[in-house]
């Protein structure tokens, strides 16, 4: 069982539990509001590894015009359901059909956490690739004190083989496989520490998009040939100046 049949048999299990999990989920709906400040009206965002479609009804009821993706028919099916009216669409973050600089701003709520480090590398290119410049990018991803990965065989009941990468400490020596995967694909990687939080914030070259990761919002300024000393944001200081 792979991942996209995996979902497919937890699709209906998985949306029962998390399609309302941003009402107790204050942070998240912070970030997701100041996403929505920053592309509300610039074009297309896209909630990649949309599940259910909670996240892309959030962004969509902030005024942003939304699509959800998901590699699992299923889960398509119920966010279908749950969230009459929105535009969802099955398709593979590793393999994104979107053409290229096209959209405005991009959400990956715990998208990556299946992919090993060479998978991380294609989706860093195609999260590269769609984004327009000036785009914006919210990746979120579990983080351990090493990096290990946890396989399931049961999800909220239902039968799935999954396997949960969680990504080594930001600030550590030793580069997590997402550092090493922004940097192979023209990302200029930066840690740095906020809220408590391990947040890095990481902007591509040649005035491509800014991409936080660790539920971190970054300032999305264009900038030719950023220089990553400066390009440090922390949330308190996200608004763009």
């Amino acid at each position: 069982m792979d991942v996209r049949e995996s979902y497919d048999s937890a699709a209906k299990a998985y949306a029962e539990h998390l399609a309302s999990e941003l009402a107790q989920k204050p942070l998240d709906r912070h970030l997701l509001n100041r996403f929505a400040e920053d592309t509300r009206g610039r074009g297309l965002v896209a909630d990649l590894g949309c599940g259910p479609g909670h996240v892309a009804r959030y962004l969509h009821d902030q005024g942003v015009a939304v699509v959800g993706v998901d590699i699992s028919p299923e889960m398509i099916k119920c966010a279908a359901s749950l969230n009459p009216g929105l535009d969802f669409r099955v398709g593979d973050i590793r393999e994104l059909s979107l053409p290229a600089a096209s959209l405005a701003g991009l959400v990956a709520f715990y998208s990556i956490v299946h992919f090993d480090a060479v998978e991380l590398d294609g989706v860093m290119f195609q999260l590269r690739r769609v984004l327009a410049p000036g785009g914006l990018a919210l990746v979120s991803f579990h983080m351990g004190d090493q990096d290990q990965v946890v396989h399931v065989d049961d999800l909220f009941g239902a039968p799935v083989t999954l396997d949960f990468r969680f990504m080594h400490q930001a600030l550590s020596p030793r580069p997590c496989g997402l550092l090493t995967s922004l940097s192979s694909n023209v990302w200029n990687v930066s840690p740095t520490r906020a809220w408590s939080i391990e947040v890095v914030v990481a902007t591509c070259s040649h005035g491509l998009p800014n991409i936080g990761l660790q539920t971190a919002l970054v300032d999305n300024k264009r900038r030719p040939r950023p220089d990553t000393s400066s390009s440090l944001r922390s949330r308190r200081s996200v608004r763009r100046t």
